[in-house]
């Protein structure tokens, strides 16, 4: 049983052809396979350069040619190696010194006093300072004038 869709293909199919052969297209074509063969474009030949390597005398300066020529040898060079300064990452925690809570409030009370005795502009404050700032402190180390 063949569907409506696929008769009216085979009507369109046919008419294409008969327009085809009205149109001596059949005839064109099979010319045009015959007529152009796989034939490949001969390439064109390409000549190897032959490079010519002539000795001949480098051109110098007459300065230079009576020098003797330099000799290019690999010297070996002894590198002076300086020794790097070696941090120690654990510090020594035992040969610290605290201040006793007693030094400590003596010291306030000596900043205060010297604070009450400054007419200053500007407000001051007093804070005092950590472990830290005092053991490990590198910069607040005395500073001399020569």
């Amino acid at each position: 049983m063949v569907g409506a869709y696929e008769e009216s293909r085979r009507k369109r199919l046919e008419e294409n052809r008969k327009r085809m052969e009205a149109l001596n297209l059949p005839l064109l074509s099979q010319a045009l396979q015959k007529s152009t063969s796989p034939k490949s474009s001969p390439l064109k030949q390409t000549k190897n350069r032959t490079i010519h390597k002539e000795v001949v005398v480098v051109r110098r300066s007459s300065r230079v040619a009576n020098l003797p020529s330099p000799v290019y040898k690999e010297v070996v060079i002894d590198r002076v190696t300086i020794p790097r300064r070696a941090y120690n990452r654990h510090r020594d925690y035992s040969n610290r010194v605290y201040a006793s809570d007693e030094s400590r409030q003596q010291a306030l009370d000596k900043a205060e006093e010297l604070m009450s005795g400054l007419e200053s502009e500007c407000p001051t404050f007093i804070k005092s300072m950590l472990q830290s700032h005092i053991s490990g402190g590198f910069w607040l180390m005395e500073f001399r004038l020569r």
